[in-house]
């Protein structure tokens, strides 16, 4: 199990400080580390795995490896997946919003718009993945 760092921040869900990389299923450290600081303070917040060319490419053939997987979901499996991403971003944008304060010096609510900008790209992308379903069965339908 990887080490979770106790944040100079109130978080509840601790399962956000996980200090390595999630590769193939699995997560994954390395010897060699980069600090992360906090700006404001100069604390040391974590440290995260440096990859170096090696775990880099074996990310890299497991992220192919996993895309040949999802182009086999259907629109609507995929959207149920995208939308579930959507609402744990949601779920936990006062969190993510700390992490990113800590990390960058950004202030808490532009954070925060940030946070909640992106998971609605998430969110839309559901949305067309399933317009996308929708229209393949009408199309089936028409062609029967």
């Amino acid at each position: 199990m990887s080490q979770k760092y106790t944040l100079t921040m109130n978080i509840k869900n601790k399962n956000l400080t996980i200090n390595k990389c999630y590769v193939n299923g699995a997560w994954v450290g390395s010897n060699k580390k980069i600090k992360v600081i906090n700006p404001a303070t100069g604390a040391l917040i974590a440290e995260v795995p440096n990859f170096g060319k090696q775990e880099t490419i074996n990310a890299i053939d497991a992220a192919e490896l996993a895309f040949k997987t999802w182009s086999k979901f259907t629109a609507h499996e995929r959207s149920k997946i995208l939308k579930k991403w959507y609402d744990l971003v949601i779920d936990n944008q006062d969190d993510l919003a700390t992490i990113m304060t800590a990390e960058q010096g950004k202030p808490l609510n532009e954070a925060k718009g940030e946070i909640i900008y992106a998971a609605n790209f998430n969110e839309l992308e559901s949305k067309i993945f399933f317009v996308h379903e929708i229209l393949n069965v009408q199309f089936s339908i028409l062609l029967t």
